[in-house]
C-alpha cells in the first residue's frame, strides 16, 4: 500500500477515535465520509489494500453493512494472499457472525482466520483468534 494511502487511513482513524472520545458526531461523520470516500476512489486501483476497509467495517455501526466492507477487503487480502488481512478480516467477520447467532458462517470464518494465523507474526491477533475459537467450542457438562 502506498504509504500516503496508509497515513490518510490512520489519520481518518485517528479522527474517529477522537471524536469518539468526545462525543462529537459531526467530526465522527466528517472523518468517517472521508475515509469511505477514500476507499470508493481506491477500490480496484493499485493502492486498494484490505486495511482501509478493515478500518472503515471497524466504524460501521451498521452490522451489515460493515460485514460487506470486511469482505471487500478479504477479496483483497486473498487476492494478495496477505496472511494478516486473512486471519484479521475472518476474525472480525467471525465476530459480526456470532454477533448475529450465525454460528456456523462463525465457525467458517474462525476456521479460515485460525488457518491463516498460523504464518503470521501478530501473537496478539493469534492469540485472540484461538481465544474466540476455544469459546465458540461445545462445553461438556
Amino acid at each position: 500500500m502506498a504509504n500516503a494511502t496508509y497515513d490518510d487511513v490512520e489519520k481518518f482513524a485517528a479522527l474517529m477515535l477522537e471524536a469518539d472520545e468526545t462525543e462529537d458526531q459531526t467530526l465522527f461523520e466528517e472523518a468517517y465520509n472521508g475515509l469511505r470516500n477514500l476507499c470508493e476512489a481506491n477500490q480496484g486501483t493499485m493502492v486498494d489494500h484490505p486495511i482501509q476497509w478493515e478500518v472503515l467495517a471497524d466504524f460501521t455501526l451498521d452490522i451489515p453493512k460493515a460485514m460487506q466492507f470486511y469482505q471487500q477487503g478479504l477479496v483483497i487480502a486473498k487476492r494478495q494472499t496477505n496472511k494478516e488481512y486473512l486471519a484479521s478480516l475472518n476474525f472480525a467477520l467471525a465476530e459480526q457472525y456470532f454477533e448475529l447467532e450465525q454460528q456456523s458462517d462463525a465457525l467458517t470464518c474462525l476456521k479460515e482466520a485460525r488457518k491463516a494465523a498460523k504464518k503470521i507474526k501478530n501473537q496478539e491477533l493469534r492469540e485472540n483468534i484461538e481465544h474466540l475459537w476455544q469459546e465458540s467450542q461445545p462445553r461438556e457438562v
